[in-house]
C-alpha cells in the first residue's frame, strides 16, 4: 500500500516544507499558521526515481526514451482517473527505473520551458 504524505510550497517564503500533515487548519495551534491560500500541497506518488528520491506531484522528471531524447515532464494528479500522470502528455506515470527528479514546478519552472 502506498504511503500517503505531502510536502508544501510556501508562496510567501518561496520554500518547500517537507513532512507536512494535512488537517483542519483551524485546529492548528502552533506558532506558525499557514493560510490555505499561501500554500500549494504536493502529494507523494508512491514512486521513487532512479536515485531513490521520492516523486511528488509538481516534480519535474526526466527520462531517456528509445529515440535518444530526454523529455522533461511535470507530474500532476488527475482527479477524473484517480492517478498521477505527466501533465504534458496526459499519460499515467508508472514504475520506471529511469525517471530522475530534476526539480519542481515551483523552484525550477524554467526546466519545462521549451
Amino acid at each position: 500500500m502506498r504511503e500517503i504524505k505531502f510536502r508544501a510550497w510556501d508562496k510567501k517564503h518561496d520554500i518547500i516544507h517537507t513532512g507536512v500533515s494535512v488537517f483542519n487548519f483551524q485546529d492548528f495551534k502552533e506558532s506558525i499558521l499557514i493560510e490555505n491560500s499561501d500554500i500549494e500541497l504536493m502529494q507523494f506518488t508512491g514512486l521513487h526515481d532512479k536515485n531513490g528520491k521520492e516523486i511528488y506531484e509538481g516534480d519535474i522528471v526526466s527520462f531517456p526514451k528509445n529515440d535518444g531524447t530526454i523529455p522533461k515532464l511535470s507530474i500532476i494528479y488527475n482527479n477524473r482517473f484517480a492517478c498521477f500522470q505527466f501533465k504534458e502528455q496526459n499519460a499515467p506515470i508508472g514504475l520506471s527505473m529511469s525517471y530522475e527528479v530534476i526539480g519542481n514546478i515551483y523552484e525550477s519552472p524554467e526546466l519545462l520551458d521549451k
